[in-house]
Parts: structure tokens; C-alpha cells; sequence
């Protein structure tokens, strides 16, 4: 019993390693395309609620990046293929964020479409 509880303790540790490392190579991958022309295939949602609903779609490593300077006639094309897979180009940026007492930092992901 006792070596199954050890067993089960070093599985454990072990799991939550290989998670912490991995984030850091995606935040990596990603902090790599910053201010980059890029090519996202993914799948497009709809954040929010109206009138703050947001287009975005799920990029590389299943994170979630903003969709904006759409022009009218894109948003409703997009808007019709939500939950759907597309491909999108535009310049890809990363937005840091930090609250007022410093404490934390968020980063969104935003991708600027061309017109």
C-alpha cells in the first residue's frame, strides 16, 4: 500500500513537470511570431455578449487571439463561420498587460487583419 501511495506521489510530480515545462515552449513558440505576417488556421468563436462581442479565433497551441480591424464585410462573413475551421493572414501582435499594482500580468493575443 505504501509503495503504491509513493508510486502514485512520483507520477504525480512528474505530470505536473512535463506540464510546467511544456508551457514554457509554447509561450516561447508564440513569443516568436510577435509583430509577424502570419497564416492562422483554426476555428472562429464569438466572445462576449453584444455589443462587446469579440470574433477570435483558436490558434497554435489552442490559444485563443482577437481578431481586429475587420471590416464590415468580413465580420459578417466571419460571424457566419463561427465554429467553424478557416484560415486567416494578418499581423500578429502580442498585447502585455498589467494591473495597477503590478502584480500580474495577462497577454492577449490579437491578430490584425489586412483590408
Amino acid at each position: 500500500r505504501r509503495v503504491l501511495f509513493r508510486s502514485q506521489k512520483i507520477i504525480s510530480i512528474c505530470m505536473l513537470m512535463t506540464i510546467a515545462l511544456s508551457c514554457g515552449c509554447i509561450e516561447e513558440n508564440i513569443s516568436k511570431l510577435d509583430g509577424k505576417i502570419i497564416s492562422i488556421t483554426g476555428e472562429i468563436s464569438l466572445i462576449g455578449n453584444a455589443p462587446f462581442s469579440y470574433l477570435t479565433i483558436r490558434g497554435p497551441e489552442n490559444t485563443t487571439i482577437l481578431l481586429k480591424n475587420l471590416s464590415k464585410e468580413q465580420q459578417t462573413f466571419y460571424k457566419n463561420k463561427v465554429g467553424k475551421i478557416v484560415t486567416i493572414e494578418g499581423r500578429f501582435e502580442i498585447i502585455s498587460k498589467q494591473t495597477a499594482d503590478k502584480k500580474h500580468r495577462i497577454k492577449d493575443y490579437v491578430l490584425i487583419v489586412d483590408n
